[in-house]
């Protein structure tokens, strides 16, 4: 489980990686509120897996990346169930595209999308 140390997007070449955190109510530490990889800019370095004092990342041989739109290629590991998010279980379609429904991209924040889906009718 993610602590919010974020040395692993200190780490990334291409920031790619978001974690939206908050000091935790209770004790020490944060809470997260998401932990999203943007798939689009990452280029599967792993330099992300070795900096991480608790292996809450890493790399695996399997990733889908099919998707009809970019957006569907930002995941939001927060929202995944922790057994997927290890890779320890199947990927439920249904889940996964549950993750990946964004309001808004996660580097902006409060502010609407200026883009439209290409092919959108106006």
């Amino acid at each position: 489980t993610c602590i919010g140390c974020e040395k692993c997007a200190v780490a990334c070449p291409v920031d790619c990686i978001y974690i939206d955190k908050e000091k935790s109510p209770v004790g020490k530490g944060f809470r997260i509120n998401g932990f999203t990889i943007d798939y689009t800019k990452c280029m599967f370095c792993a330099l992300c897996v070795d900096p991480c004092p608790v292996d809450c990342i890493f790399m695996g041989s399997n990733h889908d990346l099919s998707c009809y739109s970019r957006d569907g290629c930002i995941v939001d590991y927060a929202k995944l169930p922790l057994q997927i998010a290890w890779g320890k279980a199947s990927l439920n379609p249904t889940v996964v595209a549950e993750s990946k429904v964004l309001h808004s991209p996660v580097w902006v924040k409060g502010e609407p999308s200026p883009f439209e889906f290409a092919g959108a009718e106006h």
